[in-house]
């Protein structure tokens, strides 16, 4: 295992990869509540609510999801909401792909408004065009802390879109694709990037322009 702290800030980076190679309303009331004026709401196996797929089709704008500890397989999403914030609860969550993808791009898919996770495990992205990613960041600001992108064929899959913004903090890559770190460019368009504290598994960084 290769350990470095990456303390770089990469602007305008233009598009391409960041590799680090219905239930009822009564029944969804019961899993929801309140921090000041956002919802809260809360999955697991033992929660009215069961999966990361339901919560991202019941969640409005503001919400902030607490997912309990365990392992997910199969549960892939989408993601369109304005200020989300999605945490794992009691310990750490492990998202397994399984052979399911969202979209046909990766376990999860982001083109939202900010949103900010901590504290997940993507684990086996596979899409049929090879380069299924842990997370496919699409649009709007997304903030990933303490989490960890290991077997996937891409770590985080970044689009082309000029406002986009990606802060990476205290997070892990290994074994994604060939072994590389990659931030791929178009000619046109930019996504901004911030990378800190993070460890690179058996990765190496390889900015291409």
């Amino acid at each position: 295992m290769i350990s470095r702290r990456a303390c770089s800030r990469f602007v305008a980076i233009q598009a391409g990869y960041l590799m680090v190679m219905s239930s009822n309303l009564t029944v969804i009331g019961k899993a929801l509540g309140q921090t000041g004026n956002r919802s809260v709401l809360q999955v697991g196996p033992t929660r009215a609510i069961k999966t990361i797929a339901q919560a991202s089709i019941l969640a409005s704008a503001g919400a902030i999801i607490e997912v309990d500890s365990g392992e997910y397989r199969s549960d892939v999403a989408v993601w369109t909401q304005e200020q989300l914030t999605l945490r794992a609860a009691g310990g750490r969550v492990k998202l397994i792909a399984a052979g399911a993808s969202a979209e046909a791009k990766a376990i999860w898919v982001v083109r939202g408004g900010q949103m900010s996770v901590e504290g997940f495990d993507f684990t086996g992205a596979r899409v049929p065009n090879q380069n299924g990613a842990g997370i496919r960041f699409e649009k709007g600001l997304l903030r990933v802390r303490d989490c960890t992108f290991m077997d996937n064929e891409i770590g985080i899959l970044t689009s082309n879109q000029k406002d986009a913004e990606l802060e990476i903090e205290n997070s892990e890559f290994g074994h994604n694709g060939y072994g590389h770190f990659v931030i791929h460019n178009s000619r046109h368009n930019s996504t901004q990037e911030k990378v800190e504290g993070n460890r690179w598994a058996g990765q190496r960084l390889n900015l291409k322009r």
